[in-house]
């Protein structure tokens, strides 16, 4: 469940964003390893976007790259606009619950509060699943296209074991992507609970709210 009493974790900038990582000295093959399978325990080693991670998994001392289950969260690339500032324009925000935008302004705007809430869902995760939280890698068997395990994470939050893909559409850094998954009532609902409130995604998405304009 999504608490309410708690604010939406954020990211200051992308520089805060890439000093935060543990340094990891070899690569991490990628694709579906053979461990993993299950539920799993470990924690997170970087976050490559909002909902793809590198793992560490403890049972098996090795590494993993995962994607989270159900959820799209809006993809933060450093590199995406001049002098390699990130300025979201790889971003459709029509795939995030916003309106098709009427002019270039408009849609730059979207992409840029979009790029925003991608860098707040990596923060979300390195404050969620580091090694103090009692993270559990529950593995769907299911992987992305180009071979990803999709995931769903859970993790110890003030005391409550706490669905990371739930987590993550409650403050609004994501949406629900399938509605016949397991989880797909929660994440509905905390999706739901986020619109209410104008988080994240939904701050100034309304029809009749647009600071931006």
């Amino acid at each position: 469940m999504v608490k309410t009493d708690q604010e939406t974790p954020t990211a200051s900038s992308g520089e805060d964003i890439q000093k935060t990582d543990r340094e990891v000295s070899t690569p991490t093959p990628v694709g579906e390893q053979s461990f993993q399978t299950g539920n799993q325990t470990g924690y997170l080693l970087k976050a490559i976007s909002g909902d793809t991670f590198e793992m560490y998994y403890e049972e098996h001392d090795k590494r993993g790259i995962v994607k989270l289950a159900a959820v799209r969260i809006p993809e933060y690339r450093e590199d995406s606009g001049p002098y390699g500032k990130p300025n979201g324009s790889h971003i459709d925000p029509t795939m995030y619950d916003y309106h098709k935008a009427s002019t270039d302004a408009e849609l730059a705007a979207h992409q840029s509060a979009l790029v925003s809430i991608g860098a707040d869902a990596i923060q979300a995760a390195r404050d969620n699943l580091g090694t103090d939280n009692n993270v559990i890698i529950s593995h769907t068997g299911e992987t992305t296209d180009d071979g990803t395990p999709l995931v769903y994470i859970y993790f110890d939050w003030s005391g409550r074991t706490t669905l990371h893909n739930e987590y993550v559409a409650g403050y609004g850094l994501g949406i629900l992507t399938e509605p016949d998954s397991r989880y797909a009532d929660n994440i509905a609902k905390a999706q739901d609970f986020a619109r209410e409130k104008d988080k994240g995604l939904y701050a100034a998405n309304g029809e009749d709210d647009h600071p931006h304009e």
